[in-house]
């Protein structure tokens, strides 16, 4: 039952798992092999060596580059050495942070407390953390949107900052959580030193990564002021394991950040107008709005509807196929519950244990809610206050790379919510609740998964995609042979034919990516003839 709701599931999310590798990383998974010597390492370590340059972009982002270049080289690796499109790595990798996503909220759920009627710290019921780890994945599911919209659809999109970051906001809550509850045990210097290293450096390292991971620090704040304080005679024993992981964290990002923005401060670009426009701050309530319905599902008909006059098909309409996924989909979901419930065994409640009777750990709930209420709105906010943001966002349709994060944390706020419904003394209400999150989850899958299907095949067949798709797809299986080689050279000059340039002309930029690296995984050049080839690549 488990293996057929998983595999409901990656069916649900197959066309955004299944997309091309676009936008920069189409030239990123080309470069970064022959940039890098072919070395992890030297993808991690080269853009730390310049964290602190920010002459052509103020921008403190060195890790989230290492990342993407570490992502990038890799993803080439692997597709060399199992002859595999690029694509497939990629859909490897959304499918793990998907994957790692639902363990990080498990992980969180885990460590929450809270204080009883009785004055006892508790944690939430086994119950609750099992309903919303059970339905959290086909919820996230139906708000995947393949539709390409510039590079803005983090669903399709840059993985690691998209969708990872939702699993990173949780897993490093609960970590702060554990750190906390492990001080408030056992107070010891031993423990105090590690933990505030390790505070020092991921304030460190927040600091240079996504923009959006800075939301990690007001994330940890609010976790752990929604924590019970521990027994203690005086303030500091009441609040020194919480200060101890806190202070350290913040005093090291918040050094930092002003250190950074000093630094920015005095770049030339800024007196000229000059800086890249995502680097400048522009604040403007409709683009954050818009940002924030853009993670919605279903809110983007006319866009499918221009993508089906495109290719001269019809609007998406449910059908059997999406119909009986749908129906599949919720059953199973009911029936893992059910199952779970079925060996769910009598908690025996103690002081400070995870156990308590259902329905009691409603206050643990409401702080759930809460902080992912919070999510949802900051991670708009953050990709919605710059020029660029302001420029890209005319419409509700979709959001400025945050849409992954912002719809997984509303997904799991409405699924508390529901919860608690499914829990009240009043049963119509609890009936109505389970019926109206059943009915939701299967209309949301029988309308949105045709048009994804669909989005995902349009994006797929523009020649441009089309093209890098295929160059790709070429390094990875390496073809040395004659024949191998003719096929490449006649793919380039269908491509300079396509647009209109003569057979001489340089095709740009992921061109001459391709022959770099076909140079260098392979040792000659991917076009015997160098049609395509800049001069100077």
């Amino acid at each position: 039952m488990l293996l057929a709701y998983v595999a409901v599931v990656v069916i649900l999310l197959a066309p955004v798992l299944l997309t091309s590798v676009g936008v920069d990383d189409r030239n990123w998974i080309l470069e970064r092999g022959p940039m890098n010597d072919g070395s992890a390492w030297e993808a991690v370590w080269r853009p730390l060596t310049r964290a602190l340059d920010f002459e052509r972009s103020p921008r403190g982002t060195a890790l989230a580059i290492s990342d993407r270049s570490v992502v990038a080289l890799l993803t080439m690796k692997i597709a060399i050495t199992f002859s595999i499109p690029p694509m497939i790595v990629w859909a490897a990798l959304k499918l793990t942070l998907f994957a790692l996503s639902i363990v990080a909220v498990w992980a969180f759920l885990r460590q929450v407390t809270f204080r009883d009627d009785a004055g006892d710290v508790r944690g939430l019921a086994p119950r609750s953390i099992a309903f919303i780890t059970i339905a959290l994945p086909v919820t996230i599911a139906i708000g995947a949107k393949s539709q390409n919209l510039s590079s803005l659809n983090g669903w399709n999109h840059y993985p690691t900052l998209t969708w990872g970051t939702f699993a990173g906001y949780f897993l490093f809550a609960a970590l702060v959580l554990k750190l906390s509850h492990l001080l408030q045990r056992n107070f010891r210097v031993w423990i105090v030193v590690p933990v505030a290293l390790l505070m020092v450096i991921s304030g460190i390292a927040i600091n240079l990564s996504y923009e959006m991971v800075a939301l990690t620090i007001p994330i940890s704040v609010l976790v752990l002021l929604l924590q019970p304080l521990a027994a203690g005679k005086t303030w500091w024993h009441r609040w020194r394991a919480k200060i101890i992981v806190l202070a350290p964290l913040l005093v090291s990002f918040t050094s930092l950040f002003i250190w950074i923005r000093y630094l920015m401060s005095q770049r030339e670009c800024l007196a000229t107008t000059s800086c890249y426009t995502g680097t400048v701050l522009e604040i403007r309530p409709r683009t954050v709005f818009y940002n924030f319905v853009g993670a919605m599902p279903g809110n983007n008909a006319d866009l499918v509807h221009r993508q089906a006059a495109r290719i001269g098909r019809p609007f998406p309409d449910p059908g059997p196929t999406s119909v009986v996924l749908a129906i599949v989909a919720v059953l199973l979901m009911w029936a893992l519950w059910a199952s779970w419930k079925a060996r769910e065994r009598v908690p025996v409640r103690t002081p400070g244990s995870a156990s308590g009777p259902a329905g009691g750990d409603t206050r643990g709930l409401l702080g759930v809610i809460l902080l992912a209420l919070c999510i949802a709105a900051g991670s708009s906010v953050l990709t919605g206050i710059t020029e660029r943001a302001v420029e890209k966002i005319q419409t509700p349709l979709i959001s400025y790379r945050s849409s992954v994060v912002t719809w997984s944390a509303l997904a799991l706020a409405a699924l508390v919510i529901v919860l608690l419904l499914l829990r009240s003394r009043v049963r119509p209400l609890a009936w109505v609740s389970a019926a109206v999150l059943t009915i939701v989850i299967t209309v949301a899958i029988a309308m949105y998964f045709p048009r994804n299907v669909m989005s995902a095949q349009v994006n797929r067949q523009s020649p441009a995609t089309r093209y890098a798709d295929t160059l790709q797809l070429e390094l990875a299986l390496g073809g040395t042979s004659t024949t191998a080689d003719e096929r490449r050279c006649r793919e380039i000059s269908a491509e300079l034919e396509r647009r209109g340039l003569p057979p001489t002309a340089p095709s740009g930029r992921t061109t001459d990516s391709a022959y770099r690296a076909f140079e260098f995984y392979h040792g000659q050049p991917y076009c015997s003839t160098g049609a395509g080839k800049s001069a100077t690549p």
